[in-house]
């Protein structure tokens, strides 16, 4: 088959269509898996791994339509991992303990995947620098010069977090920084004069952006509740 067949062809375009619905499908019924999976239904919770991979799958075909660049891919990586984040923790005993190294690779990879589009070792989106002209009115060369200085600190604290001295301080911006770049696209591209409209895309943009910040969140609660349980000499709970 020829590129030009492949492109017109209804055949291939019907094959396309139905996998990407089968997708949709399958991610719908992933969110009420994960609304109901317990530390009682192992069964069910394998389900999570499977939603991990085609998060995976997913991400890939992003990073082979931008060009290879590895930013692409990491900065995807708390998205890929949130599933399998709660099979460990359902499933896992002493899950931050055991497994900090883990998820700290999670989070570092998904803002240094950031910054590298930010200060331009990728080259910079231009929906980055179009979001913050929207958001604070800033001229294109003030927001090219922000993106550097937001990409810079992504890349050092991402360092400080493996430092056991500098580890919550690394959290607590991964979790400020995380949650606002997600609700940048609603303060950004919302128009309040078309909100149902404009709603319908940026609202789903920012909602699969929220592992960025809630999941350094949960490590966070739990390194100040074990530092708390050190000072204290109690147990630590594992439930946050």
């Amino acid at each position: 088959m020829t590129w030009k067949e492949y492109v017109t062809s209804p055949i291939v375009d019907g094959y396309i269509q139905g996998l990407t619905r089968a997708f949709g499908v399958f991610y719908f019924l992933m969110g009420i898996v994960v609304i109901f999976v317990s530390e009682n239904s192992k069964k069910m919770g394998k389900l999570l791994l499977l939603g991990s991979a085609s998060l995976m799958l997913l991400v890939f075909l992003m990073f082979m339509e931008k060009f290879f660049y590895i930013g692409m891919f990491i900065e995807h990586a708390l998205q890929m991992g949130a599933p399998l984040v709660l099979y460990i923790a359902l499933y896992k005993d002493n899950f931050f303990n055991r497994n900090q190294v883990f998820f700290k690779v999670l989070i570092a990879m998904t803002f240094i995947g950031h910054a590298m589009f930010a200060i331009g070792i990728h080259p910079v989106p231009g929906p980055f620098i179009d979001m913050i002209i929207n958001v604070f009115g800033s001229s294109e060369s003030q927001a090219r010069s922000f993106l550097i200085l937001a990409g810079s600190l992504d890349i050092l604290f991402s360092i400080l977090l493996f430092f056991q001295k500098t580890e919550v301080v690394a959290l607590a911006f991964s979790i400020g920084w995380g949650l606002t770049t997600a609700m940048a696209r609603i303060v950004a591209h919302v128009d309040h004069n078309l909100i149902g409209m404009s709603s319908h895309q940026w609202v789903m943009e920012t909602l699969y952006r929220f592992p960025h910040g809630l999941i350094p969140l949960a490590m966070f609660l739990y390194l100040m509740e074990q530092k708390k349980a050190g000072r204290t000499g109690q147990s630590i709970s594992l439930n946050v």
